[in-house]
């Protein structure tokens, strides 16, 4: 697999949790679900993809298409905007829980704890370089 290709689809998995407690690994995943919360931009977001949408009907509308097309290109374009939220949802709910974990001093791709880590930055657990990670 591609370098490229394998950190994105790292950027949408979440750390495994299993091996710290039960408490803890909850009380860490409301932690980064409430910090995940939608802003206000998410919302104006849609209305504007909603208004495109209901545009680019009324031109086909306008321009002479069948009633059973546009509601094909409604339906396809309703799919699309929800899988970009979705995406976009999901990446921002790792980073927030990845931010989580390295504020408590974890690993934020294995969630392996780091105190008195003598590595030098990088995860011993699974080699995710831990030097250049920012917490937001």
């Amino acid at each position: 697999m591609r370098r490229w290709l394998a950190d994105a689809v790292s950027a949408y998995r979440m750390p495994d949790l299993s091996h710290l407690p039960p408490k803890a690994a909850g009380f860490i995943r409301w932690r980064a679900r409430s910090r995940a919360e939608p802003s206000a931009a998410h919302w104006v977001v849609g209305a504007v993809a909603l208004a495109a949408m209901i545009g680019a009907m009324e031109v086909m509308l306008w321009a002479g298409f069948t009633s059973a097309a546009i509601g094909r290109f409604g339906v396809g374009a309703a799919a699309l905007v929800s899988l970009v939220g979705w995406v976009v949802e999901r990446r921002r709910r790792v980073s927030c829980l990845r931010d989580e974990l390295f504020r408590r001093g974890l690993c934020p791709c294995c969630a392996y704890d780091l105190l008195g880590n003598g590595a030098g930055g990088t995860c011993p657990e699974c080699g995710a370089n831990v030097r250049g990670w920012v917490a937001r």
